[in-house]
């Protein structure tokens, strides 16, 4: 893992997206007072267990917006 966990949703018009702390030994945008982090403390960006990294949730985002336009582009061609 790279990022931080997301979670997105469209449920009866209403858009949610949740982003998750995936631990300090495993996000390349974490900051902890010692660093690199050797496991023992939370990132400063950890707010019970959500990540709160502008930077971790775009890097999700656009993970999340390249893998949905494959997915397009696999039913394009299932399509025809």
């Amino acid at each position: 893992m790279k990022t931080t966990n997301i979670y997105a949703t469209i449920y009866e018009g209403e858009y949610a997206c949740n982003f998750d702390c995936p631990g300090v030994e495993a996000c390349r945008y974490v900051l902890c007072s010692i660093m690199p982090p050797d496991g023992s403390e939370k990132c400063v960006f950890r707010e019970h267990g959500a990540c709160r990294s502008v930077a971790a949730q775009r890097a999700a985002i656009e993970a999340l917006a390249k893998w949905l336009k494959k997915q397009l582009t696999n039913l394009e061609f299932e399509k025809d």
